[in-house]
C-alpha cells in the first residue's frame, strides 16, 4: 500500500546517519543483485528449454518437460536462512511469499527480467496443458485416475503465491484447461459404477464422487 511504501522510505532515510551508512545500503543492494541475477539464471534456462527460441525448438517429450519442472516450485521459494537449524525447516513458512519476495532491493533490470520469464514458463505451461489434456479427453478415458500423470505434474506447479500483475500471464490460459477437467470430473462422478472395475478403482471413484 502507499502508506506502508512511505513508512519504508522513512525508515531508510532515518537510518542513514554517515556516508559509510549508505555504502553498507549499496552493497546490501549490489549483493541482492548478485543473488537475483543468479536465480534469473535458472528462470531463464528453463523458459530456454520450453520454448522455441532462434529457430530452436524446445523439449517436447514428457518425461523430459515434468523432469524440467521439478526445479520450478524451488525457483519460486526464498532460501531459509542459514541461522534456521534444519530440524527446524519444516516449521519455516516459505510457501506463502510471492516470488517477488526472494528479488527484493535488487536493479530493476533484473527484476523486469525475471518476472517477464516467470510469465513466459506459464504460459508455455498453459499450453501444453491445453494440448495434454486435449489428448487425454481424446482417448476416452473411462476415469480422472487414468488420465495423464503428467498433466497433474503441470497442474502442480501452479500452487503458488500470485498477484494481480500475474493473473494475465499466469492464469488466462489455464482457465479454459480448468472448466474442461472440472466438466470432465463431473462427468465422471455423476455417471454408473461401471461393473468392470476393480475394488480398488471402485474405492477410488467412490472417494472422488
Amino acid at each position: 500500500s502507499p502508506n506502508s511504501i512511505a513508512d519504508e522510505i522513512t525508515f531508510i532515510y532515518k537510518s542513514i546517519r554517515a556516508p559509510k551508512d549508505l555504502e553498507l545500503i549499496k552493497l546490501q543492494m549490489d549483493s541482492r543483485t548478485e543473488k537475483s541475477t543468479l536465480r534469473f539464471i535458472g528462470f531463464r534456462s528453463l523458459e530456454l528449454l520450453l520454448q522455441t527460441e532462434d529457430s530452436v525448438e524446445g523439449i517436447s517429450n514428457q518425461i523430459a518437460i515434468e523432469t524440467t519442472m521439478t526445479s520450478l516450485p524451488r525457483l519460486l521459494r526464498q532460501s531459509p536462512p542459514s541461522f534456521i537449524p534444519s530440524e527446524h525447516l519444516s516449521n519455516y513458512e516459505l510457501n506463502n511469499q510471492h516470488y517477488s519476495s526472494i528479488i527484493a532491493g535488487c536493479a530493476p533490470s533484473i527484476h523486469r527480467c525475471l518476472t517477464s520469464s516467470v510469465h513466459s514458463i506459464y504460459e508455455c505451461l498453459g499450453a501444453i496443458l491445453a494440448s495434454t489434456l486435449v489428448q487425454d479427453l481424446q482417448r476416452n478415458q473411462k476415469t480422472i485416475f487414468s488420465m495423464s500423470s503428467f498433466m497433474f505434474g503441470l497442474l502442480a506447479n501452479y500452487f503458488t503465491v500470485l498477484r494481480q500483475s500475474d493473473f494475465k500471464s499466469v492464469l488466462e490460459n489455464i482457465v479454459p484447461s480448468l472448466a474442461k477437467f472440472i466438466g470432465f470430473c463431473r462427468e465422471d462422478a455423476l455417471k454408473e459404477e461401471d461393473s468392470l472395475l476393480t475394488v480398488e478403482e471402485g474405492l477410488l471413484c467412490a472417494v472422488n464422487r
